[in-house]
């Protein structure tokens, strides 16, 4: 779809409190992740958020940065969404 000029997006929302960005498991998945790598060289966007939880519902918090399956380089979420989480 996306070679065809419609906007493609594959959306991960990060369960856990302590990443700071996300990439795909190369080690556990490397099908997974090769494919998401030509996907992106294919103009299919990578977004990955956050979560925040309260007891009334849960909502897509920040942006993460995402890394290509090779670690290089960080796409996805603008640099102020580049966060330390100890």
């Amino acid at each position: 779809m996306g070679e065809a000029g419609h906007r493609s997006v594959m959306l991960f929302v990060i369960q856990r409190m302590d990443c700071d960005a996300f990439s795909a498991c190369h080690d556990l998945d490397p099908a997974y992740a090769a494919g998401l790598a030509q996907a992106t060289a294919r103009g299919v966007e990578v977004l990955a958020y956050d979560r925040r939880i309260s007891e009334r519902a849960v909502t897509l918090g920040s942006p993460i940065p995402w890394r290509n399956a090779a670690g290089a380089g960080v796409r996805g979420a603008p640099d102020s969404a580049r966060r330390s989480r100890g």
